[in-house]
């Protein structure tokens, strides 16, 4: 029954995923001249020329990437992709008839970035995406297996802004759309790892037991020790590693200066932390 309804919930994100993002593309990125990445903001521009509705060539052009991509993207993930786009497809032609937000093109790009990176946030977290540019990336990578994904995507989105330029006639519009990207961008690395970041904490010091010990009584976080030597001194030691939130840092610092003021410490950002104290397993 728990699985059931898990899986219930799963299709409800998808749902309203899409429909964050189409009201997005609706209300502020279609009246203004923004466009978004991938091949929604290819399906922008194409509109713009041909007339042609926006959510129709959504699905057209996604088609033939889900029929190229098939078998490179595993039976499962090709499912739920395929029926976001079409729930995207949908959504974007059943939301056309609603009006512009605003005709400010900065707040449209500010606020369409925002909710339609809710929007495909809430995809992502579900275990999809609105096919496209995933695709795409995937099919690329396999004759530029050298380049990473995000230059791949960056280079993907650059084409589509650049081409808004010849399209709408209009610089700005351009520049505006970068804004909406990168608003979108982040908005959906807030929602997937914004809650999950924390800092990933090494220290050396010989006093590493009572460190150690006040990091699990004090900070209430678990604490490893690895061995460590070190490559001047030839010394054992062993090394403290600890991973905490951003707002135990002054706490940490604290304890250091108590217990051990010559202690050397690195501290690095966790992008995505599962496990006790933080996100559990059953959120993946």
């Amino acid at each position: 029954m728990k699985i059931k309804i898990k899986q219930m919930m799963k299709y409800v994100g998808f749902a309203a995923g899409t429909f964050l993002y189409a009201a997005a593309i609706n209300l502020f990125y279609i009246p203004n001249g923004i466009l978004t990445g991938g091949v929604t903001g290819i399906a922008i521009v194409a509109g713009h020329l041909t007339g042609l509705s926006v959510g129709a060539l959504v699905l057209a052009l996604n088609i033939p990437l889900f029929i190229a991509g098939y078998k490179y993207i595993g039976r499962q993930f090709f499912f739920t992709s395929a029926i976001c786009t079409g729930l995207l497809s949908l959504f974007i032609d059943l939301a056309k008839f609603l009006p512009p937000f605003t005709d400010d093109i900065l707040l449209s790009a500010i606020y369409g970035g925002v909710l339609g990176g809710a929007g495909l946030g809430l995809v992502y977290l579900c275990g999809s995406t609105t096919g496209g540019t995933d695709i795409m990336v995937r099919l690329l990578r396999r004759k530029f297996a050298h380049l990473p994904m995000g230059r791949l995507i960056l280079a993907l989105d650059a084409v589509i802004i650049i081409s808004g330029i010849f399209v709408f006639g209009d610089i700005n519009k351009a520049l505006y759309s970068m804004i909406a990207i990168f608003v979108l961008s982040s908005t959906v690395d807030l929602l997937i790892h914004g809650s999950d970041k924390g800092n990933l904490i090494y220290i050396i010091t010989k006093k590493h037991a009572e460190v150690a010990a006040q990091i699990n009584q004090s900070m209430e976080r678990g604490a490893t020790l690895l061995y460590g030597q070190g490559a001047y001194s030839g010394e054992d030691n062993k090394v403290v590693i600890t991973v905490i939130k951003p707002q135990q840092i002054g706490q940490l610092k604290a304890i250091l200066k108590s217990v051990d003021p010559s202690a050397f410490y690195i501290v690095s950002d966790a992008q995505e932390i599962i496990g006790e104290g933080f996100k559990g397993m059953d959120h993946l």
